[in-house]
């Protein structure tokens, strides 16, 4: 009896120790899930092509570490999901968004109270439509699209949107084919479509690989008042794509890119000083960023454009007065400089 009971007791203080044990490894595995997760930013971008995984790419290399940030760059299928993405996705905190996909969910849905919590930080750049169509082909304006089959990307996509927008505007009833942009150029190249749409920032490096001899080139997008306050005027040059345009310049239409972000955080929340902490980051490293490697397209980021029909974020607000506060502190006034006198 006094053997079992010492057994007994022996794997009773065996087990103890085994879960005492346990409960410290979960715990010390809570402990770094914790800190690995703390000060987390997630970055939605797009797919592995375009300028937006490049720019997604380019915040998390400078800014990731920093102030004890941890930013994650996430791949998808484009503005228009991001968006989506943003108001349900738990591990989204930013999302690079063409300003027109918000234009078109507030439009489509004017009562969802989501739109409210919709906000930006700042513009990056501007994003260029591209038009395609063979050399070969009887197509020479936009107009000369209706009745034909045009791609217009992946579902979800800036350009599934803007291209679908713009030929409305346009008054241009073309077929519209959902594809994948690599998919889209090689069935313009067969001859099994008309053109292509790409809703990407100039210069495009999948577009400034085509030669001339590929037989391709890109046709103008002209301007009416149907896209102003939306979109922005602009051009392609030969410059840009020696091997697809011959003459100096083509005019198309480009669309702001902005850094969004989505709910209101409270003032002391985790999330809000961590989104605080990336905006804060950002300005401090923005001349880095606009020098290469990263992407020339970081020549247009501006914290001053104010992006019709958003708001600006509760955190880039609270950043920026701080900023300013600074900036009006240690700039001396005009008067402080009269009192120096003069040599």
């Amino acid at each position: 009896m006094l053997k079992f009971i010492i057994r007994t007791t022996i794997c009773l203080l065996s087990l103890a120790l085994l879960m005492i044990s346990f409960s410290t490894a979960v715990s010390a595995q809570s402990s770094r899930a914790i800190a690995a997760n703390k000060g987390r930013i997630g970055i939605l971008t797009a797919t592995t092509t375009g300028t937006y995984v490049k720019i997604g790419g380019d915040l998390a290399r400078v800014l990731d570490g920093e102030s004890g940030l941890r930013v994650v760059p996430y791949l998808s299928t484009g503005s228009v999901q991001n968006l989506f993405d943003l108001m349900n996705f738990r591990h989204a905190d930013v999302a690079l968004v063409n300003a027109d996909s918000l234009t078109s969910f507030k439009v489509r849905n004017p009562d969802d109270p989501r739109v409210k919590k919709l906000s930006y930080i700042a513009k990056v750049y501007a994003s260029e439509l591209h038009l395609l169509v063979s050399r070969n082909s009887d197509i020479r304006s936009i107009a000369d699209l209706d009745g034909r089959t045009v791609t217009i990307g992946q579902s979800g996509s800036g350009t599934w949107l803007t291209s679908q927008l713009v030929l409305g505007a346009l008054g241009v009833n073309a077929k519209v084919v959902v594809m994948p942009n690599n998919e889209a150029l090689q069935a313009l190249k067969d001859g099994k479509v008309d053109a292509n749409f790409f809703l990407t920032g100039k210069p495009s490096g999948l577009f400034k690989r085509i030669s001339a001899d590929e037989g391709l080139t890109l046709i103008g997008i002209p301007f009416n008042d149907a896209l102003s306050g939306t979109y922005n005027e602009t051009q392609f040059t030969s410059e840009d794509y020696p091997g697809l345009i011959d003459d100096k310049y083509i005019p198309t239409i480009s669309v702001n890119v902005i850094l969004a972000t989505y709910g209101h955080y409270p003032p002391g929340s985790a999330e809000f000083k961590a989104l605080s902490s990336f905006i804060h980051e950002l300005n401090l490293h923005i001349i880095e960023l606009q020098s290469p490697p990263n992407h020339p397209k970081w020549q247009q980021f501006s914290f001053s454009s104010t992006i019709p029909g958003w708001e600006r974020s509760a955190a880039a607000v609270n950043v920026f007065t701080a900023l300013t506060q600074q900036e009006k502190i240690s700039e001396p006034s005009i008067q402080d400089i009269m009192k120096l006198g003069f040599e």
